[in-house]
């Protein structure tokens, strides 16, 4: 569960969680996969590296975004370029700021 004060669009409101796990390791390739989110104007609100298991230097990403009407094509687009791990969609809960 996430709860924030932040304003979120729309009613429908919601984040998504993914794990991405590069195919390959190349200069350039976390620039790539970020840009594909700021294409479609995807707000990334979370990116955590983890080693992978396949061996040393190799990693996973999990990313947790804000859904608009362009995540679903934009997570297309990552699986043309990487393995992607849906993790679902789950709602967020608006709460008063703290004062």
């Amino acid at each position: 569960m996430t709860i924030s004060s932040a304003r979120y669009p729309g009613p429908d409101a919601a984040k998504g969680s993914i794990i991405i796990d590069p195919r390959e390791d190349r200069a350039g390739l976390l620039h790539d996969i970020l840009g594909i989110f700021s294409r479609h104007g995807i707000n990334l609100t979370r990116i955590e590296s983890r080693p992978s298991k396949r061996g040393m230097g190799s990693y996973v990403f999990f990313l947790d975004f804000v859904y608009n009407g362009n995540s679903e094509e934009a997570v297309s687009e990552l699986k043309g370029m990487t393995a992607v791990k849906d993790l679902g969609r789950y709602p967020t809960l608006e709460v008063p700021e703290w004062k």
